[in-house]
């Protein structure tokens, strides 16, 4: 597992691949200040998601230690449930405070 010192980044190349690859039109244009930002957004996302995993496989670590090994399919409906929570809420993103909120159902 990466260190949490260690810095997420993207290349702008692979970026501006990736977005140029849903142009419907051949014209259409990426400006690198477009792939910057793309890039920034990518590593925000995937920063909060990491810490977000990370709990998530604590929490389910310990509960899978204390039962039987049927909770190893507790982890996705976990997400599910933690996603649905997050709606309810009209959050748009998952926060460790839904899966907390579901995590009794869990147990």
């Amino acid at each position: 597992m990466a260190d949490k010192d260690e810095e997420i980044c993207f290349r702008k190349e692979t970026i501006s691949k990736l977005l140029t690859s849903f142009f419907k039109e051949d014209k259409t244009k990426l400006s690198s200040e477009a792939a910057l930002l793309m890039a920034e957004m990518l590593k925000i996302f995937v920063q909060g998601t990491a810490l977000f995993l990370n709990y998530c496989i604590i929490i389910f670590a310990i509960m899978w230690l204390h039962t039987d090994n049927s909770t190893l399919f507790v982890f996705p409906e976990a997400a599910i449930r933690s996603q649905k929570q997050a709606e309810s809420e009209d959050c748009d993103k998952v926060d460790i405070e839904h899966f907390e909120k579901i995590l009794p159902q869990l147990v």
